[in-house]
């Protein structure tokens, strides 16, 4: 009878043991696919460490683009399609769904379709943005805050792909340059003949990041823009082309996520950690889009392209497949 007490003991000292060590919550934003009468289509979801939450509304096709997490509640933006195939942006307050005003015309448009790509939370008050277009040429970078949609100036960047808030200070990643509190800036290139798309943008202090691609004849090369000037073309293992997609921030360490490339048809992914360059691990092609930092962990988001196609986490570079995932975008670690 004592040996059974001592060994009741020792469970219960090893269960108040792990009980206050904090198990982070692993929050992954993507595409799961459902079967129906008509094959599989695209929905919204996001799964909290390996658990897949559904954002379907009944809609034709959902995508869920970006996540954030402020204390309890976890915001999802994406995209939903009806009928008609329009386009529609939106997001979901703890899988309920918001939306996001968009105008029937603007200017002389009509506004056929709309996107949302990026989301972020400064206090009581939710900021996202995408575009709106005429389904066809035209497209208009737009943001909204708290649902309400505001037109951001400058016709040569046509949508707005990331958004971050720092200091009150609202910055936003343009097709060629930025954003800061509705007033654009181009970014520069390395010299006259390349040009610059734009993927990702991080602002931490008074310091902000763009990470993103420059172009010439020849190659694509993976970039990183601190507070408007290029501070390192990223290493690339001998392949031609990169592409640097997000950035995270942990003290004074700069993670990038991207990808390498001969052909455009295979990619191996990558981040970079203050300029050195480390492959994922795992099977087939992959396209990591999101990165996150938590304590001594790194976390990246993306998408395995082997027989099939699936959506993983990499924890430490270590792969980890979610259940019915077809495409991972964003990841946030709390």
């Amino acid at each position: 009878m004592r040996r059974l007490w001592v060994l009741m003991a020792i469970i219960l000292i090893s269960c108040s043991k792990n009980s206050i060590e904090p198990l982070h919550g692993i929050y992954v934003a993507g595409v799961s696919y459902v079967n129906d009468n008509f094959g599989f289509k695209p929905t919204a979801a996001y799964w909290k460490n390996g658990e897949e939450i559904s954002l379907s509304g009944g809609e034709i096709h959902s995508f869920a683009e970006d996540i954030a997490v402020s204390g309890n509640d976890v915001y999802v933006v994406g995209t939903i399609s009806d009928v008609a195939n329009s386009e529609k942006p939106l997001f979901w307050k703890n899988g309920v769904m918001n939306s996001l005003n968009v105008l029937a015309t603007f200017g002389s448009k009509s506004v056929m379709t709309s996107k949302a790509n990026s989301i972020a939370i400064s206090g009581s008050d939710i900021y996202a943005c995408g575009f709106i277009s005429d389904g066809g040429s035209y497209f208009q970078a737009v943001y909204w805050k708290n649902g309400n949609m505001i037109a951001l100036p400058n016709g040569n960047s046509k949508q707005a792909s990331a958004i971050s808030i720092s200091n009150n200070d609202v910055y936003i990643a343009a097709s060629t340059g930025y954003w800061k509190n509705e007033v654009y800036k181009s970014l520069p290139n390395t010299d006259l003949t390349s040009t610059v798309m734009i993927f990702g943008i991080l602002a931490s202090g008074s310091d902000f990041y763009v990470a993103g691609t420059t172009y010439n004849e020849q190659s694509a090369t993976a970039t990183l823009w601190k507070n408007d000037s290029i501070i390192t073309h990223l290493p690339n293992n001998n392949f031609i082309n990169s592409a640097a997609r997000a950035i995270a921030i942990s003290g004074t360490d700069v993670y990038i996520v991207g990808s390498l490339t001969n052909d455009f048809s295979s990619y191996t992914g990558v981040y970079w950690k203050n300029g050195n360059l480390i492959e994922l691990t795992g099977e087939g092609s992959n396209s990591p889009n999101s990165v996150i930092v938590n304590g001594s962990e790194i976390y990246v988001a993306g998408t395995v392209n082997a027989s099939t196609s699936y959506g993983v986490y990499w924890r430490n570079n270590v792969p980890v497949t979610l259940p019915n995932c077809g495409v991972a975008n964003a990841i946030v670690v709390k």
